[in-house]
């Protein structure tokens, strides 16, 4: 009797463990989705604003100051130069059929 309840209370002090892990690990997820946005908006807020600022001084290179190593590592910030790359040949394919 006394094996039988000890083992019902192991068992649900595990099963517990086990659900306060599942949910702590969701909402450290969570935190670091949200973080992550919170850092990506802020990266495009500041490219927003010097392409207006290019935009409205009528010249070219104003963009040119942004520095995607400011805000990413190196790792991070050769995905965006490929993709930047990318979008120009895009560009430069429509232009040509155009």
């Amino acid at each position: 009797m006394k094996l039988k309840l000890t083992i019902t209370i192991c068992g649900l002090l595990l099963t517990g463990m086990l659900l306060i892990n599942f949910v702590l690990l969701f909402l450290w997820k969570h935190d670091a989705l949200r973080y992550k946005a919170e850092h990506d908006q802020a990266v495009l807020s500041h490219i927003r604003s010097l392409l207006i600022k290019e935009n409205a001084a009528g010249e070219k290179g104003a963009a040119q100051d942004f520095v995607f190593s400011d805000f990413y590592e190196p790792s991070e910030s050769g995905r965006f130069f490929v993709l930047l790359e990318a979008e120009k040949q895009a560009g430069q394919g429509r232009e040509e059929k155009g």
